[in-house]
């Protein structure tokens, strides 16, 4: 079989620099055999099956609460009620190929880990949810011991092959990450659905002179732009046998 891994001549990027990536399937090109690929998770590997749970509603939670609460109260409130709901939503992966694809370059010998913004209470379920997906991040991970360590008072947790910052920027979450284990990557590729934290990343990585590449994903960016806040409400409503889109979306034109 095909090689996944490319073989540079000379260096392609003497910087970091940030890519647009439509597909999965394109981090493949940027991967060479001293690289680091760093994966997000939420509307990178996987994404929620309908419109409640995601961050589009967690966003809209934030600002409607916003308006009747302080804006930090509002932000807690709206955390606790999006983690909840991903306490038992299903997730799927974005692309069917996506666990095919992070399976292929594990094999190739690629050091492959999650970088996720979640809290720590997710953390269990996120491993279930990948798992259920065929996804295993810990099998070509940097370290496969467990790491605790603080950031301005939050706590930050890498298990499994994936680093939780909860909410930490990650760049300097992951750099203090390799910190801890005493490992630092020669070369690293970064995909995330949000730009900033692919910017964010890249800064820390020039900073240490590291040779970066990220790959801003945005596979989903036109289903996110759909987002309906009356349907997701509908969903939220029927929590406890969570709708799809379609029967939520039958449910709103009966109530019009």
């Amino acid at each position: 079989m095909h090689c996944l891994f490319i073989t540079l001549l000379f260096p392609l990027f003497a910087f970091g620099t940030i890519i647009e990536a439509g597909r999965f399937k394109e981090v493949v090109d940027h991967v060479t055999e001293d690289t680091w690929l760093i994966l997000d998770i939420d509307n990178t590997i996987l994404a929620v099956s309908q419109m409640l749970g995601s961050e589009e509603w967690f966003h809209h939670l934030r600002d409607k609460y916003s308006e009747i609460m302080p804006r930090d109260q509002a932000l807690q409130k709206a955390l606790s009620e999006w983690e909840a709901v991903r306490h038992f939503t299903k997730m799927e992966l974005i692309e069917p190929e996506i666990a095919d694809l992070i399976g292929q370059l594990q094999r190739e010998g690629c050091c492959v880990m999650g970088l996720t913004a979640q809290n720590m209470t997710l953390m269990n379920r996120t491993y279930h949810q990948l798992k259920g997906e065929g996804v295993d991040l810990s099998l070509a991970a940097p370290s496969l011991k467990d790491c605790f360590f603080e950031m301005e008072g939050h706590g930050v947790f890498y298990r499994k092959g994936i680093c939780f910052t909860s909410g930490k920027a990650k760049g300097e979450a992951f750099f203090r990450f390799c910190e801890e284990i005493k490992s630092f990557p020669k070369r690293i590729v970064f995909v995330d659905d949000k730009r900033g934290n692919v910017t964010d990343l890249k800064a820390a990585s020039e900073k240490r002179g590291i040779d970066f590449v990220g790959l801003r994903y945005g596979y989903l960016d036109e289903k996110r732009e759909m987002f309906s806040p009356k349907i997701a409400e509908i969903q939220f409503g029927a929590f406890q046998e969570i709708l799809s889109d379609g029967e939520a979306s039958l449910k709103l034109s009966e109530n019009l």
